[in-house]
């Protein structure tokens, strides 16, 4: 079974007629409840006599997953699924596409560009390069531990430094990145000197005030706001600790911090969040 990225529905025929579109070797009667059967899991039956154009995004979105499903296929294969919604759309229909799925107890392959949409959709994680796969695994393992820097990038990593390694104490490893002192985790064993790829997420970013200090963090960089974005409920913040580095805050804990551009910052990071990928 496969549904397209824009759906592909037919304009011309109800939602009815396009769930039944491939059930031809099946008599009329066998047709009509399958249609009934498929319609009613997805939630549609009301609509069934309305056309594409009557209906909104997500319920297009069901309807192609119902023409797929309804033959009841060995594989379904769901290219970009979301991509043709909006933001607040896509979000929200994540969660119902991952129920839709669970239930119909068939093997899926969904191709997306989306990391948050495959960390939500997946039970396992194929990283594609050139055609060359080149991680794979557990979702959270994947998205925690990117393999390579090529990975990290597919990933998304918001902050990507050089650094040098310093010493090692069983996973603990000590680097300098761009003259700032860190702590990371690698389970590798890392000799003096070896050049690795520092990654760190915006949500494993901590901010406090500086002057503040109150957890048992190893990692604790001063600097400065340079530049701040909103997005959605969301703070995007653009900062200087002798690096680069991206963070991101709720609207509500931006606005208690009274931050600006040129506002003085600490950054506060967990080793088991900065992670250390060799440079080969």
């Amino acid at each position: 079974g496969f549904v397209f990225q824009d759906y592909a529905l037919f304009p011309h025929l109800s939602v009815a007629q396009n769930t039944a579109y491939g059930l031809s070797a099946l008599s009329r009667k066998a047709c009509a409840d399958r249609v009934q059967e498929t319609l009613g899991w997805l939630g549609l039956t009301e609509l069934a006599h309305r056309r594409p154009s009557e209906i909104s995004g997500g319920q297009q979105q069901r309807v192609a997953l119902a023409r797929a499903v309804v033959r009841q296929p060995d594989l379904l294969l769901l290219d970009e699924p979301l991509s043709a919604m909006d933001l607040p759309t896509r979000q929200r229909l994540r969660g119902e596409l991952h129920a839709l799925l669970v239930n119909t107890g068939i093997p899926c392959i969904v191709v997306t560009h989306d990391p948050p949409e495959a960390l939500a959709l997946a039970d396992e994680l194929v990283l594609m390069q050139g055609g060359h796969v080149i991680q794979s695994g557990k979702p959270t393992e994947v998205f925690n531990h990117p393999a390579s820097l090529a990975a990290a990038q597919l990933l998304g990593v918001d902050t990507v430094v050089d650094g040098v390694v310093e010493s090692q104490e069983g996973v603990l490893v000590r680097i300098v990145a761009e003259g700032v002192a860190m702590t990371g985790v690698c389970e590798e064993s890392l000799p003096r000197g070896t050049q690795v790829a520092v990654c760190i997420r915006a949500e494993d970013v901590l901010l406090a005030i500086p002057g503040k200090q109150s957890d048992s963090a190893r990692n604790h960089l001063s600097g400065q706001v340079v530049a701040t974005s909103e997005v959605g409920g969301l703070v995007r913040l653009e900062l200087d600790c002798g690096f680069h580095l991206r963070a991101v805050l709720t609207r509500l804990s931006y606005e208690e911090m009274n931050l600006r551009p040129g506002s003085p910052i600490q950054a506060i990071i967990k080793a088991p969040n900065v992670h250390l990928i060799p440079r080969r």
